[in-house]
């Protein structure tokens, strides 16, 4: 079943289709500098060699040009894959031009920091692109599962034609972008599918001989991208290489930080590919944009498809493969790649049948998922929550089924504790007032996480009863048996880190006890005492920081002891707990 809505007959969507070296959009007055990198990228692969015209000397290369970059102007922002949101980015440049990077929520599945530069300075002269304004966007290279939207306005108010075009990040290999525009030129949009750096020229720039000559390159571009289109469908796919493993136990934090491991070989894989597909479609297009009339594009169209149903042929044949893997690592870029070969079908031609779109992706996301959740609930790994979380979210966006309860409830637990304190109370006159033992115990079970992600929290209200099991009382009313004596308090769990800290926290309010009672005001008091290096003020409660053990169902055993003793209370104390934490999944 489709989930995007029917595009027109050739959406102006498909910018880069997975790798050509550039991405859209440049921008105003020229300068020798040379162009300014300061971010970090992801491997940029050569393009198909082939004489094309003028000076430049591969398929779709319109020259090269210097930038520099108005850093001053840069905006960045973060696209939250948790949070399911789209990230919209805007700037303007020195003269004007301003320039909306839309990304959509389903365009990433990973949380990723976004940024865009507009240039300050540039040179042309090397290009037959003349280009006026543009913007750097990064990380360079960064590869999209769903058309991501690139607008450039004008500030005047008639431009004429707008063209968005794409570059690598050095400015070498300008191309052609694929292109609409809004009524009379005011807006230039392109849709892309990986990060590099954009230029925009207009007509009321270029004039009526320099569209004349982008009208010439544009039926030369399609006249060459679609020989070399039919020879590359020949020939044959290439051998597609192979997917990196990524673990996803511990994913996104400093011990397996996201490294765009999945995104580099969606580069790898595609660019075989889109070296053809990105100049082929960009011309038809831009022949489409410049009016050109005596060019019947259908033919290139095809051949798109063709090339594209290879991709989607070779990336179906590896992820059944590594579906059979144990872990199923290898499916993580599979994925990526797979869902962008058929959104990218699917924005050229609509009705083409697709062979990984939904069925076979959802397949292969909910191996992932459902491995990592059964390490975590039969193998009590922790390091597979919470990525287990956005695994989930993957599995859904693709049309699979959500498991978020199934997981929550693999993330159940039970305390244990054993409890003894001593106080010992004074008169002002050194005299004893009153002395108290007490031994307790309690056996928290089903303890389950009470808020939704991405906060934690685990447990309820009064939900542990402390019953001591031993103890004494005295004061000059008389002497008492603390045996079988029941207190009420609150315990929760917080702070889940398997990864990094690798620590679990346990939080107590009311420790121990209602200090009402016999037993409650002998805990209360010593643990006051002895246990001031745990208390946690702005929440009235204690902490104790639990180590982990991974591979085991005791998820934590761990003692606390402590004494104390007080001027203005005139009480001396001593306080032990001991703390033993059971992962039981459900």
């Amino acid at each position: 079943m489709r989930t995007k809505p029917v595009l027109n007959i050739l959406l102006a969507a498909f910018l880069v289709f997975a790798t050509i070296p550039a991405c859209i959009i440049t921008s105003s007055p020229a300068t020798s500098a040379p162009p300014a990198t300061k971010s970090t990228s992801l491997p940029t692969a050569p393009s198909a060699t082939m004489v094309s015209h003028g000076n430049p000397q591969v398929l779709g290369d319109l020259g090269s040009i210097s930038y520099t970059l108005d850093t001053d102007r840069q905006v960045s922002g973060t696209f939250d894959f948790d949070k399911g949101e789209s990230l919209t980015l805007s700037v303007a440049d020195a003269n004007g031009y301003g320039w909306v990077l839309s990304i959509p929520a389903d365009a990433l599945l990973t949380t990723m920091e976004i940024t865009m530069t507009p240039f300050a300075t540039m040179d042309v002269t090397q290009s037959d692109a003349k280009i006026i304004s543009g913007v750097q966007l990064e990380p360079d290279g960064l590869q999209f599962t769903d058309a991501v939207q690139l607008t450039v306005t004008a500030p005047i108010d008639n431009p004429g034609i707008g063209l968005i075009f794409s570059m690598n990040q050095d400015g070498s290999h300008v191309a052609f972008a694929p292109t609409t525009n809004t009524s009379g030129g005011k807006t230039a949009i392109a849709q892309i599918w990986h990060f590099s750096s954009a230029g925009y020229d207009n007509g009321y720039d270029a004039g009526r001989d320099g569209m004349d000559q982008y009208q010439q390159m544009a039926r030369e571009e399609y006249r060459m991208a679609l020989d070399a289109a039919r020879q590359f469908i020949k020939n044959g796919a290439p051998r597609p290489p192979t997917s990196p493993s990524i673990s996803m136990f511990c994913r996104g934090t400093e011990v397996n930080p996201e490294q765009g491991e999945a995104y580099e070989y969606m580069h790898e894989f595609l660019d075989p590919y889109s070296d053809y597909v990105h100049v082929l479609w960009a011309a038809i297009k831009n022949i489409q944009l410049l009016g050109v009339e005596d060019v019947d594009t259908t033919a290139g169209a095809d051949a798109i498809i063709t090339i594209l149903q290879l991709a989607e042929k070779n990336i179906r044949d590896l992820g059944n493969q590594y579906q059979k893997d144990k872990p199923p690592d290898r499916l993580i870029a599979a994925i990526y790649t797979g869902l962008q070969i058929d959104r990218v079908i699917e924005s050229i031609n609509y009705d083409t049948v697709l062979l990984l779109m939904p069925d076979i992706l959802i397949s292969w996301a909910s191996t992932v998922r459902d491995y990592y959740l059964n390490e975590l609930k039969t193998k009590h790994d922790y390091r597979a929550f919470p990525i287990l979380l956005t695994l989930n979210k993957e599995v859904q966006l693709l049309g699979g089924s959500d498991r978020q309860e199934d997981i929550m409830a693999a993330m159940t637990f039970e305390v244990i504790l054993d409890t003894s304190f001593d106080t010992t109370w004074k008169s002002q006159s050194d005299r004893l007032f009153a002395t108290g033992h007490v031994v307790q115990n309690a056996d928290v079970k089903d303890i389950k996480n009470t808020m939704d992600p991405p906060n934690y929290l685990w447990g309820t209200e009064n939900n542990i009863t402390f019953k001591a099991t031993n103890g004494t009382f005295k004061d000059s009313t008389g002497s008492y048996l603390l045996d079988g004596q029941l207190d009420l308090g609150t315990l929760f769990l917080l702070n889940w880190d398997a990864c990094v800290t690798k620590t679990f926290d346990v939080e107590f309010i009311g420790l121990i006890g209602d200090p009402e009672s016999k037993s409650g005001r002998v805990a209360t008091a010593a643990s006051q005492g002895s246990f001031e290096q745990y208390w946690w003020k702005t929440a009235f409660a204690y902490i104790f920081t639990i180590p982990m053990q991974n591979l085991n169902s005791t998820l934590g055993d761990q003692s606390f002891s402590g004494s104390g003793s007080g001027t203005a209370v005139d009480f001396t104390s001593s306080a032990q707990i001991h703390i033993v934490l059971k992962h039981t999944p459900k």
